[in-house]
């Protein structure tokens, strides 16, 4: 089992529990939103210690993955493309799926580090 498999699960219970009518006032919208992010990352991850095993199983390998799984969330957005591809594919940045993403990276930043001032009308 992945480890984002669990946070899969529980984003699709959320989902199904989350009012699409109201969902400015639903209390599970940040729960789904964590979640989310929280798989989206965890996939991320698993990608990148997927690659470094790709490289082989010396030290070099295990180095370069640990310094990507070292980046924030959206440097491994942003770079995950190139890494796998050895450069010849970068992310598109003017993409809906890439706008969509880093707009799920921003909540979620806003939602794990949670400031007063930004409570309900910044999310």
């Amino acid at each position: 089992m992945k480890v984002g498999d669990p946070l899969l699960e529980t984003a699709k219970h959320l989902l199904e529990n989350v009012d699409k009518q109201n969902f400015e006032s639903c209390p599970n919208r940040y729960g789904f939103m964590l979640t989310l992010a929280a798989f989206v990352e965890a996939r991320l991850n698993e990608a990148i210690i997927d690659w470094g095993n790709v490289l082989g199983p010396s030290d070099s390998g295990q180095k370069l993955a640990n310094a990507f799984l070292s980046m924030d969330f959206q440097s491994k957005l942003n770079s995950i493309f190139f890494i796998f591809t050895d450069g010849d594919f970068i992310t598109n940045f003017e993409s809906r799926e890439y706008h969509y993403l880093k707009r799920l990276i921003i909540v979620r930043n806003q939602l794990a580090h949670m400031k007063p001032h930004l409570m309900d009308e910044e999310l």
